[in-house]
């Protein structure tokens, strides 16, 4: 098979605006175009550069030796786990704030909101106006429920991503390093 470097487009995610993240607005065109034809690979853009196998890879490689140098000076088992919350503790804690803004905050208002709609229609008022407040109430909460879960769950997904990718390549350079090492020693190559 002839491989051949090709110049893909930037990804557009790199250089949406933060409200293009949020509403998932930079993969549109990709949407307009898929309707239009089936996607090729000469279709699709290029990764993010803190995506790349190669610095996530590097990165991890760094962590895990400061945790064999850590567990040098302690007499404990060296733990991957430590060298993989080091290289997404950042995201992990972004992640987590949102959720715990959705469940906590969101979450917990859309039902109070429910039961007082409920509530002013049981009773008869002839207050419209609360009815149409709850109302809005409920609309406004499960539209920001959707506004703050679903990059949520984007981010867990990307950061998962990001953790197979490092700890992949970390394992990749363990095996070829091995085998390298090993042949060197039975071929007496140098």
């Amino acid at each position: 098979m002839d491989y051949t470097e090709r110049k893909l487009p930037p990804n557009p995610s790199g250089r949406a605006n933060p409200i293009s993240k949020l509403l998932f607005l930079w993969i549109i065109p990709y949407f307009a175009e898929g309707y239009k034809k089936e996607l090729e690979e000469e279709d699709l853009c290029d990764i993010l550069k803190e995506d790349e196998a190669e610095q996530l890879g590097n990165r991890l490689e760094m962590y895990w030796q400061h945790e064999l140098e850590r567990a040098k000076l302690t007499g404990k088992k060296p733990s991957l786990l430590r060298a993989l919350l080091k290289l997404s503790w950042k995201a992990f804690i972004f992640v987590s704030m949102i959720y715990v803004v959705n469940q906590c905050l969101i979450m917990t208002c859309q039902p109070v909101f429910l039961r007082l709609l409920i509530v002013t229609f049981n009773e008869g008022e002839a207050d419209n106006w609360k009815a149409y407040m709850y109302a809005g109430a409920v609309s406004l909460t499960a539209f920001l429920n959707t506004l703050t879960l679903h990059p949520g769950v984007f981010q867990i997904f990307h950061m998962a991503m990001k953790l197979r990718v490092a700890t992949t390549t970390l394992i990749y350079r363990k095996v070829v390093y091995t085998f390298f090492y090993t042949f060197t020693y039975i071929f007496g190559w140098s």
